[in-house]
């Protein structure tokens, strides 16, 4: 796949922050990717292949962690080497969970549809896990952040209707909650943005405690 090269139209942003070098992004989501120039922060876009398979029995935290981690040493044994500069290495990966069942993008738009159909009326936990790697420190900080989401009782029509928009087709559990979903969430516990597929909170404070980004230049000069 060819690499993705993305700078913010936030140029504002940009120039705030102390650190131009790009982080690279193990993740072919459109909603990290978004969330991550909204702060002004130039990427590369560059999603690693690697085996997402759920072993069975294996819970619903460990699962996501490592999957997470398996993107990263996979994104990793491609960029350690690279003559390229980068500030920072990012993976992350995003599960629902219902009654302790994993439940993953839909395989088609019946999946989808039963998918709805479970969660509609109930509360459900969305999983994100991160992990973040630096050249200059060359160490991995991850983390794994828990939200959870009430959804009230969703009409059959309403299901077809939401089913036939198609926005949740790729995304875990089968919505969105930054788009047409939103009409279902009664009530969101915990980070918003984990649901949406990154904790930006938790991870802003990770890339600032990693010096990837920092203070606007003028304020380090006083």
């Amino acid at each position: 796949m060819d690499l993705l090269w993305r700078k913010s139209s936030c140029a504002r942003s940009v120039d705030m922050l102390s650190s131009a070098s790009p982080i690279v992004l193990g993740s072919g989501s459109p909603r990290r990717r978004d969330m991550l120039e909204q702060l002004g922060l130039p990427l590369i876009v560059d999603p690693p292949q690697v085996d997402e398979s759920h072993p069975p029995g294996q819970d619903a935290a460990s699962y996501v962690a490592e999957i997470a981690l398996r993107k990263l040493n996979a994104t990793l044994e491609k960029w350690r080497e690279s003559a390229r500069d980068f500030s920072a290495v990012l993976c992350a990966d995003t599960v629902v969970v219902l009654s302790g069942q994993v439940l993953q993008k839909p395989v088609d738009e019946a999946h989808a549809a039963a998918m709805l159909s479970q969660l509609a009326g109930r509360t459900h936990h969305v999983l994100t896990a991160y992990s973040l790697w630096t050249p200059a420190r060359a160490a991995t900080r991850s983390r794994l952040v828990s939200s959870e989401v009430t959804f009230r009782a969703i009409r059959p029509w309403e299901v077809a209707w939401y089913v036939r928009s198609k926005e949740g087709l790729d995304k875990a559990g089968g919505y969105a909650v930054q788009g047409l979903g939103m009409v279902f969430v009664e009530k969101i516990q915990g980070s918003y943005s984990n649901v949406v597929g990154l904790p930006m909170c938790e991870l802003w404070a990770d890339l600032c405690d990693l010096k990837v980004v920092g203070a606007p230049a003028q304020e380090h000069g006083q």
